[in-house]
């Protein structure tokens, strides 16, 4: 294995609701009735026999005619005679394992959703002539994968459900599983359970098996009380709706009434209805806690009707925009923007175009004569889609914070929610701590990670006032100050908000410049409710999580990153990658990265082993070439397979790039 060139960066420190309530009977839906009634029995296999042991190197038997592979997922095999079909499909090394059990021939492998971990290694079942069977809701996911990837957005993005684990090329499926569909084999029938959380389109498997009532759950639940990601129950910007369709699918899954629950990750539970009972209260209080608080009532306004508030003497605010900016004003006429982003919320959402607003209208009521400087709070398109106009209209000049400095100008390279459509030169790259002159006024900058890790708080004394642009970390509600977020597309950590949150209240500010409440006052005091809420946040992640050391790996998408994750090579030429691994645990681990790359492509070097220290980050260099001869397309998927310590977490990250024609190549450099 040859090791590739590293170097090492610190990065970071670190009740179950009521069912129904009084003696009322609850209704079973009918669809439940059936699947009670059900003749469950498996062909021969009723009552349960005994078997006889003998060793296995790579199948476990959890009952006579049902093994356990571990492999990138939990790979379950269910046995009769010579012939088998098997659940999820991880890389496909259980094939080698089968001849262990006497098993000649699969005869289907039916999967339970479609990220990669579950089915990487599909394309050997294709070339086997294996039947693949798979969820109506995701078959896409399987066999049109070339047009997802063409077609899903990667900037301004805010559809937040984790199809980004989709496989980097089709396979050919034979069946589409409906929803309440049996599939029946040799006696076996498999009742497709619609369970969304995980994935929307998720399924859980349900049949008898050598006495048991047994369920092929997918990543509804791993462990009692516990689940192996976070991160893909938030399918929306801000939600909570994975949680809670999660929530739903559990206690479905609990009424059908199961002898064992079979998980993709994690260990067999039996009589997992205490499991099922425990994760519905740990994802409740989860829901609870990250739950939005609606702002107080407003009235809905039209784009035009921008209406800047005066603050102080030298204090401007516009609170109609989508998100609100502010104007500093001088007295010499001069104008430091914070923030400038979209004209309405009707701009943005997924029309996501900037128009020129409120300018005309602040040079009228605040004297404006110039706008020399714009800072933003973070790199959110609704936050900056106006500055590049603001340079090339007004010749204003983009200070930013260096942690989100280069997405500013490179959008393209990042794989993070809300990035800006179009990127900006950075005039002036601020950096962690700096203090700064403008117009008569002192400002500090200092990192504030929380809403999105790449943010930072701005803090100035205006006319008297102690000011902190907040940007979206602190935003009001009915039931005063809340957090924004979590969002872990956003990269969002653990203690991000906590470590935030504390800055603030040691600066101690009279008034927030909040992104989406307007300009609020504060006390020290008033900052213990968010803070608390931080707090509460970062407990419910770690009661869901199996241990400590997985808790950040469980809210972090990608833990490991590849910049640029888009970008552009002629055929022919080499791909040069920035690869950053991030460990979250509290000892030391080794990183081993394998490229699995299209047909003919290369990569140097062709595997990376790293050792990544405790809570810290490594950044590694990967060079891809693509071929002479490869055809143009647009968006080709390439992936890392990942093992970290002793688990193999299998094609965890992808980038994209466009092949060009070299006479396109010669276009764009003109």
């Amino acid at each position: 294995m040859r090791r590739s060139r590293w170097w090492n960066c610190r990065w970071s420190e670190r009740g179950r609701p009521n069912r129904g309530g009084g003696g009322s009977q609850r209704v079973v839906p009918v669809w439940i009735q059936r699947l009670r009634r059900a003749d469950w029995s498996y062909a021969g296999h009723r009552p349960r026999p005994r078997w006889k042991e003998h060793p296995l190197t790579g199948l476990r038997r959890l009952s006579e005619n049902l093994f356990l592979f571990e492999d990138t997922c939990n790979v379950y095999v269910v046995r009769d005679g010579e012939r088998a079909i098997l659940v999820d499909f991880g890389t496909g090394a259980v094939l080698d394992a089968l001849n262990e059990v006497g098993i000649e021939t699969v005869d289907a492998v039916l999967h339970t959703h479609h990220h990669r971990d579950q089915c990487q290694g599909d394309r050997i079942l294709n070339e086997r002539g294996i039947p693949i069977v798979v969820p109506a809701r995701e078959a896409g996911y399987f066999e049109d994968v070339e047009t997802f990837w063409r077609q899903r957005q990667l900037l301004a993005n805010y559809d937040l459900q984790s199809d980004f684990y989709t496989l980097r090329e089709s396979v050919q499926i034979e069946r589409q599983l409906s929803d309440y569909e049996v599939f029946h084999w040799r006696g076996l029938g498999l009742t497709a359970l619609p369970t969304p959380g995980h994935t929307k389109g998720s399924i859980t498997l349900i049949g008898d098996l050598d006495g048991e009532k047994v369920a092929f759950s997918g990543d509804l639940i791993s462990a009692p009380g516990k689940i192996w990601r976070v991160h893909d129950l938030q399918w929306s910007y801000m939600a909570t709706d994975g949680i809670n369709a999660a929530i739903a699918s559990l206690d479905a899954l609990r009424r059908v009434g199961t002898d064992r629950l079979l998980p993709s990750h994690g260990a067999p539970m039996g009589r997992p209805g205490a499991a099922i009972d425990q994760l519905v209260t740990n994802l409740s209080r989860l829901f609870q806690v990250a739950s939005y608080t609606p702002d107080p009532v407003s009235v809905p306004e039209l784009a035009i009707n921008q209406r800047f508030r005066q603050v102080s003497k030298h204090l401007w605010l516009s609170a109609l925009a989508d998100a609100n900016f502010y104007a500093i004003v001088n007295d010499d006429g001069a104008a430091m923007l914070l923030d400038y982003g979209y004209a309405s919320h009707d701009h943005a959402g997924d029309l996501r175009r900037f128009v020129e607003h409120s300018i005309e209208e602040l040079k009228e009521v605040a004297g404006v004569k110039s706008i020399e400087v714009v800072i933003p709070s973070h790199y959110h398109d609704d936050h900056v889609s106006g500055i590049p106009w603001l340079q090339r209209e007004y010749g204003a000049q983009l200070w930013a914070h260096e942690v989100f400095s280069d997405i500013l100008e490179n959008p393209g390279a990042y794989h993070l929610a809300c990035l800006p459509m179009e990127s900006m030169r950075v005039d002036r790259v601020l950096s962690n701590g700096e203090e700064f002159d403008w117009g008569g006024f002192r400002f500090q900058t200092e990192h504030a990670p929380g809403h999105t890790y790449f943010a930072a708080h701005t803090f100035v004394r205006v006319d008297g006032l102690k000011l902190a642009l907040t940007g979206d970390n602190i935003l009001t509600s009915m039931t005063g100050p809340r957090i924004g977020g979590p969002v872990y597309r956003n990269r969002y950590e653990l203690d991000g908000f906590q470590r935030a949150i504390k800055r603030l209240r040691e600066y101690e500010p009279q008034m927030l410049l909040t992104g989406h409440s307007a300009a609020i006052s504060v006390s020290p005091e008033a900052l213990e409710q968010p803070l608390n809420r931080a707090r509460e946040l970062t407990m419910a992640f770690e009661v869901l999580v199996e241990d400590e050391d997985s808790t950040g790996f469980a809210i972090d998408p990608r833990f490991v990153g590849i910049r640029p994750y888009w970008t552009r090579v002629v055929a022919g030429e080499t791909v040069d990658l920035e690869i950053t691994l991030r460990n979250h645990a509290d000892e030391a681990r080794t990183f081993v990265l394998r490229p699995d790359l299209p047909d003919s492509w290369t990569a140097d070097p062709d595997a990376i082993e790293i050792e990544v220290a405790a809570r810290a980050a490594v950044m590694s260099m990967l060079k891809v070439r693509v071929p002479e001869g490869q055809e143009p397309a647009r968006r080709v998927p390439y992936c890392l397979d990942v093992t970290v310590g002793e688990r193999r977490f299998g094609l965890e990250a992808e980038g994209l790039v466009d092949v060009l024609e070299p006479k396109t190549a010669e276009s764009r450099e003109n």
